[in-house]
């Protein structure tokens, strides 16, 4: 148990030249049905975060589906490695825009409401992905992608740090 407190200063040169969030359009072929592939024995993933800590995930199982004309193996990782807490999982992914139009470390992108665990399938919509909160202050601590995705997703959160 701990407490976090944030503190936001207006005056802050950050909060100052903050513009808001900025979204690719809306692309309806980025949702996707994937075929998910449990992982039976649930292990435990350590990441390198952006503060250079470490953070554990479980490693829930793959999603399995075509990008940019090309097979896809995307893991998914949970808090938890008891099949019966597991209601949503998240990826780290990179693709061929990390670090140019999106975020370096990477982008994250949740799937959520597939009934008990493990399903068949599962809907990844890469509109929803998003950068980490580290993206926007370095006062968070968030596991980098190492992940890929071929080819670039143009779909879900750029990173607000470049023109486009």
């Amino acid at each position: 148990i701990g407490v976090r407190i944030f503190i936001f200063n207006q005056q802050a040169k950050a909060a100052k030249e903050f513009k808001g969030l900025d979204y690719f359009p809306y692309d309806s072929s980025y949702r996707i049905t994937a075929r998910f592939i449990p992982d039976p024995k649930l292990p435990p993933r350590v990441f390198r975060t952006s503060r250079g800590t470490d953070k554990q995930f479980y490693h829930v199982g793959d999603a399995h589906f075509k990008a940019n004309g090309k097979p896809v193996t995307l893991p998914l990782y949970g808090g938890s490695n008891d099949p019966k807490q597991i209601k949503d999982a998240s990826a780290f992914f990179r693709d061929d825009l990390t670090g140019s139009d999106t975020y370096g470390a990477g982008r994250y992108v949740d799937v959520s409401d597939f009934g008990a665990f493990p399903p068949k399938t599962i809907t990844i919509d890469f509109n929803d992905a998003y950068n980490p909160l580290c993206a926007i202050s370095s006062h968070f601590t968030c596991p980098v992608a190492i992940d890929s995705i071929p080819g670039a997703v143009k779909a879900g959160e750029r990173d607000s740090h470049f023109a486009h």
